[in-house]
């Protein structure tokens, strides 16, 4: 479900005008953060900042991302039951675990992003994978608590969709614990660099980039990085994190709800 816009693709850049155009530009822009912060604390993610332009206060281009295709796409053209099934056909047993190293860099990435800003709207379309079978999130539209129809039908902590389980072999496995692993040491560094996520927020919230107009969002902002708890707890913490979205019924139920209202794919 999404606000009502204006998109079109024109020389590798898909031009928008959205009322929540903003709200993506802010968000594309925090991402970059993101990735430049973990970057230098050498953590094995992977994020794919885009490139944008703002023309006017509800409008600009994105780049377009070369080389991949949504989930939903996959799915429509190619008769599989789950992702797991491309991959093999995709690669040979020898690099499968590069493959799948490589994936799981890029899911705990944006896993990362999606549950610090709190990005919704995380359907089967959004949700792209390159030739590399690295995942990629785009469309920011709704983040910080902003919700697509106000409806909570999504989890509060990120997307982990029985296709990608299936591809790390298993949530019992050594790639779903080295997921876990990245994603919770991604954490620890982007909760010691909270003063930069803040300040590069405020300045988006308080100039009107983001719509939000209330401090509200930055305390819930600042309690999802959980800066009372030490370490070991924050570990503790990013492991029920995982158990919350795999056992989220709300994730499947937005899934159905797509499904039925725009055709994408499960």
């Amino acid at each position: 479900m999404k606000c009502q816009k204006k998109e079109q693709v024109f020389n590798q850049l898909i031009i928008k005008e959205a009322l929540d155009f903003n709200n993506e530009i802010g968000a594309i822009f925090l991402l970059s953060q993101f990735e430049k912060i973990l970057r230098e604390y050498q953590i094995n993610v992977w994020l794919n900042p885009l490139s944008f332009n703002s023309y006017c206060f509800n409008g600009g281009s994105i780049e377009v991302i070369p080389n991949s295709n949504s989930i939903h796409e996959i799915k429509s053209c190619v008769s599989l039951n789950n992702l797991i099934s491309l991959f093999e056909k995709r690669i040979d047993k020898r690099r499968q675990t590069h493959t799948i190293r490589k994936f799981l860099e890029s899911m705990a990435g944006y896993s990362l992003v999606c549950y610090i800003l709190q990005i919704k709207d995380r359907h089967n379309a959004n949700i792209l994978l390159n030739k590399d079978n690295r995942l990629i999130h785009v469309d920011f539209a709704f983040i910080l608590g902003s919700l697509p129809g106000n409806l909570k039908l999504e989890a509060m902590s990120f997307k982990m969709s029985k296709d990608f389980v299936n591809i790390l072999k298993g949530e019992t496995t050594q790639s779903f614990d080295h997921l876990k692993e990245v994603f919770t040491r991604g954490f620890l560094i982007l909760r010691k660099n909270t003063c930069k996520i803040l300040k590069i927020s405020k300045f988006f919230i308080f100039e009107g980039r983001l719509n939000n107009k209330t401090k509200t969002r930055l305390f819930e902002l600042v309690e999802r990085l959980k800066l009372k708890l030490n370490d070991l707890q924050c570990v503790k913490f990013c492991h029920k994190l995982f158990k919350d979205s795999l056992e989220d019924w709300r994730t499947k139920q937005y899934d159905k709800y797509q499904n039925l209202a725009n055709g994408i794919k499960i």
